[in-house]
């Protein structure tokens, strides 16, 4: 993914919480991508972080891009949540590829996650841009300059050319 992404720089961002607004300010950071990791409520410092980050993105207008537990923790900051997949569901999520329907277009994509986002519970003002397309749950959402992923494009030997190009527009579109 690296050469695909070489011209940009990024830097991580510690789970620091409150003053995180002000470390991302002062480091002139003009855009976020939240990574996956373990479940929302795991780490509260982790989420206070990813909270004032989503929060810094919106009022800021730069892009942000979550990632599975980031597309997760962007919809919980729009008031919706994310519900059990149960053992049918995690036996074709966890650690499976599976086809979904993004953007109007079949593609197969990697999958880690537990916990599912229905349109049901699909925060206020969220757009679902993608689902799967035996269970219909959400794969993808927007707002804005906002942009969410349940898959892992960075796990990928090589990221496909679509997802390559989506994030690049994405940033394009929305980058300062």
């Amino acid at each position: 993914m690296a050469s695909k992404f070489s011209k940009d720089q990024y830097m991580f961002i510690p789970n620091i919480e409150d003053s995180v607004t002000t470390f991302v300010r002062d480091w002139g950071i003009d855009m976020i991508f939240l990574s996956g990791g373990e479940d929302i409520g795991t780490d509260k410092s982790r989420d206070n972080t990813e909270t004032m980050l989503i929060k810094y993105a919106l009022d800021s207008k730069i892009p942000l891009i979550g990632v599975c537990r980031g597309m997760q923790m962007i919809n919980a900051f729009f008031g919706g949540n994310t519900v059990d997949g149960g053992e049918t569901f995690r036996k074709r999520h966890v650690a499976h590829d599976h086809e979904i329907f993004f953007l109007k277009k079949r593609r197969v994509v990697n999958s880690y996650h537990s916990r599912k986002i229905t349109e049901n519970s699909l925060g206020k003002g969220l757009s679902a841009l993608g689902f799967d397309s035996v269970d219909g749950t959400v794969e993808a959402l927007g707002y804005k300059h906002v942009l969410g992923l349940m898959w892992h494009p960075e796990r990928e030997r090589d990221i496909d050319k679509d997802t390559a190009d989506i994030i690049i527009n994405h940033i394009r579109e929305y980058g300062k």
